[in-house]
């Protein structure tokens, strides 16, 4: 997204519906605000319409997508502002920091699956644009790698690609149909994960793949770099196995 000029009107409307709620810039260039997390107190769906019926967003073009509302002015500039109830927000933030929530999610706009690792790199680096002093004691859980997250994460990933490569060793090699691709596909994502967070580098998804790889040691890097590249996923069982040989 463009930068978003007129995202002071934007942060005027969502003050207006909560005056206590938190406001994150944390998209991928915090700087330009073009992608706001608000934490407050209201249910999400109910504030969601509540700011597209803002009267200061009138001259705006506003559409849901997801859990989010996008804001676009006349320039083509856009803001996209997320929503978190601040009970739910404490909750999720506190499962993926220990490491009880790193699953996955398909969304219909994230290139790959929704990664727990990358909402907390967002949460990481995010700029604070409105303070919420409980909001960013709970952000402060990602200043640094969670333990908690790694162990999840590689513990989860390395059960997926066992499990997942041995199914894939009992087909034919000749058979590339959908399920083998997907599989396949699976692997190395998860294989890709392990290699950042037995590191702990944050793992920003497959967008921002070519960002994080060099941040990895040799092996790691050498590894994460053929399974984004190749869909090699049976480089995901050398991964295991260099692991393995460090422990």
């Amino acid at each position: 997204m463009a930068k978003n000029t007129e995202t002071p009107r934007i942060i005027e409307a969502i003050t207006l519906l909560d005056p206590n709620a938190a406001i994150l810039a944390t998209d991928h260039n915090p700087e330009s605000a073009t992608d706001l997390l608000v934490v407050g107190e209201m249910p999400r769906d109910v504030y969601i319409e509540k700011l597209n019926e803002s009267a200061i967003l009138a001259h705006f073009t506003r559409k849901r997508s997801d859990d989010a509302l996008i804001i676009t002015a006349d320039n083509g500039s856009a803001c996209g502002v997320a929503y978190y109830e601040q009970k739910l927000f404490s909750t999720r933030i506190q499962a993926i920091a220990m490491g009880r929530e790193v699953d996955p999610i398909v969304k219909p706009w994230s290139v790959g699956p929704w990664l727990p690792e990358a909402f907390a790199a967002d949460l990481s680096q995010a700029h604070v644009l409105r303070s919420n002093p409980a909001v960013e004691k709970k952000v402060a859980h990602f200043t640094n790698y969670p333990e908690g997250m790694r162990q999840g994460i590689l513990q989860r990933c390395i059960e997926e690609i066992t499990i997942k490569a041995n199914r894939m060793g009992r087909t034919a090699e000749t058979v590339k149909d959908l399920a083998f691709t997907q599989t396949a596909a699976d692997i190395c994502m998860a294989g890709i994960r392990v290699a950042h967070a037995r590191e702990r580098v944050y793992f920003r998804g497959l967008r921002y793949v070519d960002e994080t790889i060099p941040k990895l040691s040799e092996g790691g890097r050498a590894i994460a770099s053929e399974l984004s590249t190749t869909a090699n996923y049976r480089v995901a069982l050398e991964l295991i196995n260099l692991g393995s040989r460090q422990q």
